[in-house]
């Protein structure tokens, strides 16, 4: 018996729609185009021949005979839709069937949006366990999806294997285990899709070489993270809304992006990451380098005028030479509004930079983060915290210290403004300014202006320092420390210890060309420098 009836779901608007017109394949020897004029989800009759027809009727091309018939080719072919009455439908359901997944061998483009502007949707309600809706497989190099919405398969909704130079654009991924899986593969684009609410992450990409992820939409997919890396170097995350819809609300993936283990060169560029369960951007301890962190805004909206908190820390990093901001205008992050801390970084030669942590793009409105501004080393195994750069940020209104630095080794802390806002806004943090505890070779500021750290408003000590002993080398030099709710400088040395005394008050007098102190310093043989505070209010 033929069929005449599709098999169509949803959206109708009256009536029952029918073949809107019935086209087999347009027969060439090489970039063919196959029209695909049914939702049947049935194989081509002969694949090799040319002739995109299921078996069971003359005239019927279905999306999976249509592959069979790419695959038996030499690729470059095309797939099209032209299903049903344009009058009738907003969109076509192709409910893929038992048979498993449309699998794609050959380089293929495949265009999901119907001749009359409907959108077709693969379903995998019905595809079984251990489903994906399209797998593209080794030498597919090339193939090109779009305007699909891909729903409800068991595995991801789309899987990518040993291949490259893939473009999946303009698609809605949901509700799938994963939305997207690229695995060993190169030079792929994703650009212009929607993931969201699939179980697992929106996107995983492993052990895979420059993958751009670019303008997509990523937020509700609650079991791992919107982006998670794992193994795969060079890849570009740019320009992508990860943890809110559409409209900017809200839709919180389990973490925003994280970087998974022996990943590297990674690079995080003018994206909102905001609104996500845990970390905004997070990383494995193992493996995990060269990691470029600039131009985001994370924990507000994309206007960056209210809040959209991560529910833990903005950036989490545990990792060698990560670079967070930039000094160029766009290249600093804005780090703002987070749950637990703006920025948490462990790892030797990292460099955090120009950045905006606790409030606006302009650093002139109070978004603080929930607990500190910047926390910076620890000890965790063998993980150890060489060599960090805090430089020229703005760091106000987090309700812990500005900076809490612990057991660093020879770290430079310069430029910042720490409980000072742009336009002189007073924006103190809730504890000191800057808190260090233990480490050694610190250097807080310096001879040269450009160096200095601005220290004011902050709700307890501008700098509070608590050693194990005086022999650890701690230098502060040159900055402004005033308007704190504590002492300018809190020097705390362990019991048993002591720390160097405070030089004695020095005798003053005044010439007319200069002035002269003179004074005492009781401390063991050494080096030392002594600096002057000068107060214009007394």
């Amino acid at each position: 018996m033929k069929l005449f009836r599709l098999l169509l779901s949803a959206c109708l608007l009256f009536g029952s729609p029918g073949l809107h017109a019935v086209h087999a394949a347009v027969n060439r020897a090489d970039n063919r185009t196959f029209i695909v004029n049914s939702t049947l989800d049935l194989p081509d009759s002969n694949p090799g021949d040319g002739v995109c027809q299921i078996e069971a009727e003359a005239g019927i091309c279905t999306l999976r005979a249509a592959l069979d018939e790419a695959n038996a080719g030499s690729g470059g072919d095309t797939i099209l839709f032209e299903i049903g009455n344009p009058q009738m439908v907003l969109s076509y359901t192709i409910s893929v069937s038992a048979q498993g997944s449309l699998s794609i061998g050959k380089p293929v483009t495949i265009d999901g949006m119907n001749h009359n502007n409907r959108q077709i949707i693969l379903d995998g309600a019905q595809a079984g366990s251990s489903t994906a809706g399209l797998r593209v497989l080794k030498g597919s190099d090339g193939t090109v999806l779009r305007n699909f919405v891909i729903q409800n398969f068991s595995s991801a909704g789309v899987s990518i294997s040993q291949t490259g130079s893939l473009l999946v654009e303009n698609n809605r991924i949901k509700h799938n285990h994963t939305g997207l899986s690229l695995h060993a593969s190169n030079s792929s684009l994703l650009k212009g899709n929607a993931f969201h609410d699939n179980q697992y992450s929106g996107i995983t990409i492993s052990e895979s070489q420059s993958t751009t992820i670019h303008q997509n939409e990523i937020y509700g997919n609650s079991g791992n993270a919107g982006i998670y890396l794992q193994e795969s170097a060079g890849t570009l995350i740019t320009e992508n809304k990860i943890g809110l819809n559409a409209a900017g609300d809200i839709a919180a993936n389990d973490s925003g992006i994280y970087i998974g283990k022996n990943s590297t060169e990674s690079q995080i560029i003018g994206n909102v990451v905001s609104g996500n369960q845990k970390n905004g951007i997070g990383s494995d301890p193992e493996g995990v380098a060269d990691t470029l962190i600039r131009g985001n805004i994370i924990g507000l909206n994309p206007q960056g005028n209210e809040p959209r908190p991560n529910g833990n820390t903005g950036i989490s990093m545990r990792a060698v030479r990560t670079v967070i901001g930039g000094t160029q205008p766009g290249h600093w992050n804005v780090i703002a509004a987070n749950g637990r801390g703006g920025i948490f970084v462990i790892g030797d030669d990292c460099v955090i930079t120009g950045n905006r942590i606790g409030t606006n793009m302009a650093g002139t409105a109070a978004f603080g983060n929930g607990g500190y501004g910047i926390l910076a080393g620890g000890t965790y195994g063998n993980e150890h915290t060489d060599n960090l750069r805090i430089l020229s940020n703005i760091i106000v209104d987090n309700d812990g210290a500005g900076i809490s630095a612990l057991n660093l080794l020879d770290p430079v802390i310069q430029g910042n403004s720490i409980g000072v806002g742009a336009n002189e806004t007073p924006l103190g943090n809730g504890l000191h300014g800057i808190w260090v505890r233990y480490g050694q070779g610190y250097l807080i500021g310096g001879l040269d202006a450009s160096q200095a750290n601005r220290i004011e408003n902050n709700a307890q000590a501008g700098i509070r320092v608590l050693a194990a002993d005086q022999g650890k080398e701690i230098r502060m030099l040159g900055n402004q420390i005033a308007g704190n709710g504590g002492k300018g400088i809190e020097w705390v040395v362990n019991a048993g210890n002591s720390r160097p005394a405070a030089p004695s008050a020095p005798s003053t007098r005044v010439a007319k060309t200069h002035v002269n102190l003179t004074g005492s310093l009781q401390a063991q043989p050494g080096d030392y420098t002594i600096e002057v505070f000068v107060n214009d209010h007394c």
